[in-house]
């Protein structure tokens, strides 16, 4: 019976020894330190999770806008897939110049185009006769149709989805060129460099109409809701549909 107890009292003495150790250990050790935070996946609703926020760039980088796009996701299959990507810089089996004869009741001339790489300005140059003295908008249209006149060319060109501005503005229609001026003898020269357009990739303008408009383009500043879609630069006077040349500008 002694025996016996003296055992259990053994038993419960070990017991209670490595208890204590175990505490005291517990104690003695720093607390762990986890350096993962870069490799956490922070979801919404996560601790420490922000919702993002996305702002256009002030400029687009190096002349060429970065695009996005995001294909869905399959399900049980694979996840939305986001890409960012802007056009190539290998220009050598690019188009480098177009011209467009631009035609209409009274008006007529030849507008060139040309581009030395994907970085670079689109030259625009042109001599229109036949116009009214003073200012008249000057735009690159969605289509080059010409099944119903200058009518079945479209809107202007916009792949951006923005509104309509000057040839200086961040946002504005990709073909919004502003304003040409046609002296007393109804001739308009100009030389002009654009760097929201193309011969290239999703911003070329191959294809599409060229238009000459009646009235001075306001270039957004109307305070109005057309001044924002056309600029209110009046009806459509003539017009041209842009193919590729061999002539430089």
């Amino acid at each position: 019976m002694a025996a016996s107890v003296l055992r259990s009292c053994s038993i419960v003495l070990v017991l209670a020894a490595y208890v204590s150790s175990s505490s005291r250990t517990a104690r003695i050790l720093p607390p762990a330190v986890y350096n993962n935070a870069p490799d956490l996946v922070l979801s919404a609703g996560y601790p420490g999770w922000n919702k993002p926020t996305f702002r256009k760039a002030p400029k687009p980088a190096e002349g060429r806008f970065l695009y996005y796009r995001k294909n869905p996701k399959v399900e049980k299959y694979r996840s939305a897939v986001h890409e960012l990507y802007m056009r190539p810089y290998n220009y050598a089996d690019f188009e480098h110049s177009a011209v467009a004869v631009v035609k209409g009741e009274k008006v007529e001339g030849v507008v060139r185009f040309q581009q030395s790489g994907p970085a670079s300005p689109l030259r625009i140059t042109g001599n229109l006769t036949g116009l009214s003295p003073g200012l008249h908008g000057f735009h690159i249209h969605q289509l080059g149709d010409t099944t119903n006149g200058c009518k079945s060319m479209a809107g202007h060109f916009n792949p951006n989805k923005v509104t309509h501005g000057a040839p200086t503005d961040i946002y504005r229609h990709s073909g919004d060129l502003g304003n040409i001026k046609a002296g007393l003898d109804g001739v308009a020269v100009f030389d002009t460099l654009d760097k929201h357009l193309s011969l290239n990739g999703i911003s070329s303008i191959i294809g599409r109409g060229v238009v000459v408009h009646q009235g001075e383009d306001d270039l957004g500043r109307g305070g109005d809701s057309g001044s924002k879609k056309t600029g209110n630069a009046g009806g459509r006077v003539a017009c041209g549909v842009i193919g590729l040349s061999s002539q430089a500008v």
